[in-house]
């Protein structure tokens, strides 16, 4: 009976060492740490340009404070409608919000993703994924960062704000059959911050919610042209009648995919409320937030806002910075 027992145990310490290889079978990286490129506190690791891909603009910055323990992540994804634009815009935009991130423990990275142009047949969707990737990608290396995977917001201005309630609001898109395990993880969120940037990329909702504003965006020269382009259409009309296309609206609705298990979200949106009357007006105006935050609250979805032209203001004055600090620490 006692070597049942014995055997019994060797075979639990077996099976127990084999599980636990099993969940830490993710390789490490090899990291190359170099001088933050911003005012941090000591003991800060910065590692620039980690590939999340292969190809040239699949990179990252990521900041890691010292902590004995993993901490969350915030990462920025920078604007420039999906055809320009890089990372290392917010270490000239905003060093102080980097700090104070650090500061109360929370590690910060800024990413670079392919321009639409990359691939001029297939639009913004070429960006959105590499977006998602990586945001995969540090979840599936979370031990090489120190990061705790389950408490990742994601924030930016005009496309990267777009991208974050993307994420934000998508079902998971975690493929768990797929043979790349950095495509198996979660995309899901604990935050998003939209910084004066649209409530969907399904132009057809757009024109639609301002044409019941009262403002006709057809009356932008070359609009919706420029907004065909996005997908890499030739016209407009394709979005009412080339079946992929119609579905591939749908995939870039966010503002339909909002739902009340959402994770809390930060808008704000500082233009003035007027007829827009160039393309960069019209993506960037105010009512973008405003439509946000108007089925956010018909739902029951908590959100932040602030809306200087329609009067809107976050309460007790609270920053993307609170923001981020409040939902992830």
């Amino acid at each position: 009976m006692r070597h049942l027992i014995y055997g019994f145990c060797i075979l639990m310490v077996f099976f127990s060492c084999q599980k636990e290889s099993i969940l830490n079978d993710t390789p490490d990286l090899e990291l190359v740490y170099s001088t933050p490129p911003v005012p941090v506190p000591d003991g800060t690791r910065f590692s620039a340009n980690v590939a999340y891909d292969d190809h040239t603009n699949a990179v990252f910055d990521i900041l890691m404070p010292e902590s004995s323990q993993p901490v969350p992540l915030v990462v920025f994804i920078h604007g420039g409608g999906f055809v320009g634009g890089d990372k290392a815009t917010i270490y000239k935009q905003n060093p102080d919000n980097i700090k104070t991130y650090l500061d109360n423990s929370i590690a910060f990275a800024t990413i670079n993703y392919q321009f639409r142009t990359s691939d001029p047949d297939s639009g913004i969707i070429v960006s959105l994924k590499d977006i998602k990737r990586c945001i995969q990608f540090i979840r599936y290396h979370a031990s090489s960062f120190n990061i705790d995977k389950t408490r990742i917001a994601c924030y930016g201005g005009s496309a990267g704000g777009g991208a974050s309630i993307y994420l934000a609001f998508h079902p998971d898109m975690a493929d768990i059959t797929n043979e790349d395990p950095v495509l198996r993880e979660s995309t899901r969120l604990t935050a998003a911050g939209h910084l004066t940037s649209q409530c969907s990329y399904d132009p057809v909702v757009v024109v639609g919610i301002f044409e019941a504003a009262g403002i006709d965006l057809s009356a932008i020269p070359d609009l919706k042209q420029s907004l065909a382009a996005d997908y890499g259409l030739a016209s407009f009309d394709q979005f009412y009648t080339n079946a992929e296309v119609i579905a591939l609206r749908k995939e870039l609705d966010m503002l339909g995919w909002m739902t009340v298990d959402d994770p809390e979200f930060f808008v704000s949106n500082g233009n003035p409320n007027v007829t827009p009357t160039i393309r960069s007006e019209a993506v960037h105006h105010p009512l973008h937030a405003k439509i946000l935050i108007d089925k956010a609250a018909s739902i029951g979805l908590p959100y932040v806002s602030n809306i200087p032209s329609m009067n809107i203001f976050a309460a007790n004055n609270e920053t993307i910075s609170d923001f981020m600090i409040r939902k992830l620490k």
